[in-house]
C-alpha cells in the first residue's frame, strides 16, 4: 500500500502544476502525504500551502472542485485496478512546526535577556 501512496503523491504533485488552472490554487501548494484505505475506495490527500490560512482554504476548495479531473488524469498515468476517490485535507504540520519555532525563538530571546541582566537588580 505504501508504494501506491507514494506513487499517487508523486503523480498528484506533478499534476498540480499542469492540470489545474484555477486561480484559487496558491502558487506554492504541495502534496505532503497520501493515505489510501485498504480497498482503494478513497485516498486522503494531505496538502500544504505556503501562505495565510485564507490561501490554504482557497487552494483546498480549488483542489476539491478539480478532484474529478485529477482522478481522470491519474487514470491515464497510473495503472491500478481501482483508482480511489480523492479527499483533500489540509496538512498543518509545517505551519505547526513554524509556530513552534517562533515560540522557541521568543523563549530563547527572553532567556538571553534574563541572563544578560546584571545580578542584584
Amino acid at each position: 500500500m505504501e508504494r501506491v501512496n507514494v506513487t499517487l503523491r508523486s503523480e498528484l504533485g506533478a499534476l498540480l502544476s499542469t492540470a489545474i488552472a484555477d486561480p484559487r490554487l496558491a502558487p506554492i501548494t504541495s502534496i505532503t502525504r497520501v493515505d489510501c484505505n485498504s480497498d482503494l475506495s478513497s485516498a486522503r490527500v494531505y496538502v500544504s500551502v505556503l501562505g495565510e490560512e485564507e490561501a490554504s482554504e482557497q487552494s483546498l476548495e480549488a483542489l476539491r472542485s478539480a478532484a474529478g479531473l485529477l482522478r481522470h488524469r491519474l487514470k491515464e498515468r497510473v495503472q491500478l485496478r481501482r483508482l480511489p476517490r480523492l479527499v483533500f485535507l489540509s496538512d498543518r504540520t509545517l505551519a505547526a512546526a513554524a509556530d513552534m519555532l517562533a515560540i522557541m525563538d521568543r523563549v530563547s530571546a527572553a532567556d538571553s535577556e534574563l541572563r544578560d541582566r546584571p545580578t542584584g537588580q
